[in-house]
C-alpha cells in the first residue's frame, strides 16, 4: 500500500512524499513504479527543442528514508524497555570499543522514535476532544519526564564509550530531544482549552532552562534575526536524520546494453563500406581511380550517417528497457546496495498516452476549453523502485519507507513575461482592469504495485504565475482499489 501526500516547498518547488507499506514477515521485495505526466501549455515552451531531459533531472531530487519504530512513551524508560536495551549495550561497549557509526546511530535512534512517540501522543490529545483530561496530560508530562531522565543517566557511560571514538553523539542527540520537547509542549500549550496548562508551561519552562544552561547557543532572542539559532537547529537535525536517509549512487541506465547496441550498428556501418571496397572494379582497386575514390568517400559519408541515424531510431525502440539514469540505493554500515531505482525522462506524444490517462485528463476542465493534444507538451517521467526486505534493515512500522521527490519548476517560468494583463471591455470610456496572468500546468500520477491490479491514478493542478507556485490542487486523490486495502488489511 502507497499512501501520498503532495506540498508546496516555497515558490518554486514542490514535494510529493509516498509511504511505502508491506509485510515486513512475508514481503522479500518490494516493488512500485510511479509513471508521472506533465501536461504543459505550449506557451510555456517547455519542449524538445528547449528543454532537454537533463535539465529535468537537473530539477528533480530523490530521496529514500527510513521510519523510526512507533512506541508508546511508556516503552523508553519501562523494565526491559528501549533505554534499558541501550544501557546493556553501552556496558559492552565500553569493555570493547564500537565502531563510530553504530555507537551514533544507536543514540540516533532513541532521537528519532523518541520524537515520533511524543508527536504521536500529541496529536492523539489534540485531535480528540475526549482525550483532552487532566489524566492524560499528566500522564503524558510524566512520561516525558521519566523518558529524558533514562536518557540523561546514561550520560556517563556515554562520555566513557565517545572519549575513545572521538564522537559527540550523546550531546547532539540531548539537544535534539530537548529542541523536540519544547516544541510539542508549546503546541499543547496554545491549545485552546486545555487542562493542565500551568503543568504544561511549568514543564516547558524547566526544558528551556536546561538548554540555556547546557546549549544557550540554542535559545532564541527576541528581536534578533537568529541565523545561527536556525543554522545550528538545521545542522543538528540534518545531523541526527542521517540515520533515516538511504545513500543514492547516481548511474547510468543500461551502459552494458546501450554499448552493444551501438557496437552492433558499428558493426553494421562498417560492414558496408568494406562491402563496396571490396566490390568495386571486381574486388581489384590497386590504382584507385577518381571515381573509385568518390565512391569510397560517399560510401563512409554514407556509413557515418546510418550509423546515426540508427543510433536514435535504437534508442526510440529500446527506450522501454533503457533507463535514462539508475540509482543505486545503499544503507550506511550495509556494503551491497539494498534496492535500485530506474529513472526514465522523455516528452510523448498524445496518442501514445494510456486510456484511463486520457479519461483522467479529458475531466480536468469540467468540460470548459479543454486542452487537445496541440495545446499542450507532454513531458513523461517514469521512476521504477525495487528494494529488498533484509532483515534488521526496515523497522516495524506501519510505513517504513518515505519515497521523497522534490520538483523545482524554475525552467517553467522562463518564458512567462508578464504578471497581469488588461481585460477586453466593450466601452472604450471604461477604466482598465487587469487580470492576474497564470496558467495550469496537470499532472497525472499512476502507480503500480506488484502486480498489474494494484494501480492508482491521481490529478494535480499547479496553478503558476510569473513568481512560481501559487497553490497546488488535488484534483483526484490517489484510491487503490478496495480489493487491495483488504488484502493489506489481512497483512497487518
Amino acid at each position: 500500500m502507497i499512501k501520498e501526500s503532495l506540498k508546496i516547498h516555497g515558490h518554486r518547488q514542490f514535494e510529493i512524499k509516498q509511504r511505502v507499506s508491506f509485510d515486513h514477515a512475508k514481503t522479500k521485495n518490494i516493488k512500485y513504479q510511479v509513471e508521472t505526466y506533465f501536461f504543459l501549455p505550449v506557451a510555456l515552451q517547455i519542449n524538445p527543442q528547449s528543454y532537454s531531459t537533463k535539465e529535468f533531472q537537473k530539477s528533480l531530487k530523490n530521496y529514500v528514508r527510513l521510519s523510526p519504530a512507533t512506541h508508546k512513551l511508556k516503552y523508553f524508560y519501562k523494565k526491559k524497555g528501549m533505554l534499558e536495551k541501550l544501557s546493556i549495550e553501552l556496558e559492552h561497549w565500553s569493555i570493547e570499543s564500537p565502531e563510530i557509526e553504530y555507537y551514533e546511530n544507536a543514540l540516533k535512534r532513541v532521537a528519532l522514535t523518541y520524537k515520533r512517540s511524543l508527536r504521536l501522543a500529541v496529536k492523539s490529545l489534540l485531535k480528540a476532544p475526549n482525550q483532552k483530561t487532566e489524566d492524560n496530560i499528566l500522564q503524558l508530562l510524566l512520561d516525558i519526564e521519566k523518558t529524558i531522565k533514562a536518557y540523561r543517566e546514561l550520560e556517563i557511560k556515554c562520555r566513557s564509550i565517545e572519549k575513545k571514538i572521538t564522537s559527540n553523539a550523546f550531546e547532539y542527540c540531548d539537544e535534539y530531544i530537548s529542541w523536540v520537547t519544547t516544541f510539542y509542549l508549546r503546541k499543547l500549550i496554545t491549545e485552546r482549552a486545555i487542562p493542565c496548562r500551568a503543568e504544561i508551561s511549568h514543564a516547558w519552562r524547566e526544558e528551556i532552562n536546561y538548554r540555556e544552561q547546557e546549549y544557550p547557543e540554542s535559545i532564541a532572542k527576541p528581536g534578533e534575526s537568529n541565523e545561527e539559532v536556525l543554522h545550528r537547529w538545521s545542522s543538528l537535525r540534518r545531523y541526527i536524520n542521517r540515520y533515516l536517509f538511504l545513500d543514492i549512487n547516481h548511474r547510468k541506465g543500461a551502459p552494458l546494453l546501450l554499448h552493444t547496441i551501438y557496437a552492433t550498428i558499428a558493426a553494421i556501418s562498417m560492414s558496408i563500406t568494406l562491402f563496396v571496397m571490396l566490390n568495386i572494379r571486381g574486388g581489384q582497386y590497386a590504382d584507385i581511380s577518381m571515381k573509385v575514390f568518390i565512391a569510397l568517400v560517399l560510401a563512409y559519408i554514407f556509413r557515418d550517417r546510418f550509423k546515426d541515424i540508427s543510433k536514435r531510431k535504437m534508442q526510440q525502440w529500446f527506450q522501454r528497457w533503457l533507463p535514462d539514469r539508475k540509482l543505486l540505493i545503499y544503507k550506511e554500515g550495509v556494503k551491497s546496495p539494498i534496492g535500485i531505482c530506474k529513472e526514465s525522462f522523455r516528452f510523448i506524444y498524445y496518442g501514445i498516452l494510456p486510456d484511463d490517462v486520457k479519461a483522467v485528463y479529458q475531466q480536468a476542465n469540467d468540460g470548459f476549453l479543454t486542452y487537445t493534444e496541440k495545446d499542450v507538451d507532454i513531458l513523461f517521467y517514469k521512476k521504477e523502485v525495487h528494494l529488498k526486505n533484509q532483515p534488521n534493515l526496515f523497522e516495524k512500522t506501519r510505513f517504513p519507507i518515505a519515497d521523497i521527490s522534490r520538483f523545482n519548476i524554475s525552467d517553467y517560468l522562463r518564458y512567462i513575461d508578464i504578471a497581469f494583463e488588461e481585460l477586453p471591455f466593450l466601452e472604450e470610456d471604461e477604466t482598465p482592469v487587469l487580470g492576474e496572468k497564470i496558467y495550469h500546468v496537470y499532472m497525472i500520477r499512476r502507480i503500480r504495485l506488484n502486480s498489474d491490479q494494484n494501480v492508482a491514478t491521481e490529478l494535480v493542478r499547479l496553478v503558476i504565475n510569473v513568481d512560481g507556485i501559487k497553490r497546488l490542487e488535488v484534483l483526484k486523490s490517489l484510491d487503490f482499489s478496495k480489493e487491495q486495502d483488504a488484502s493489506f488489511q489481512d497483512l497487518q
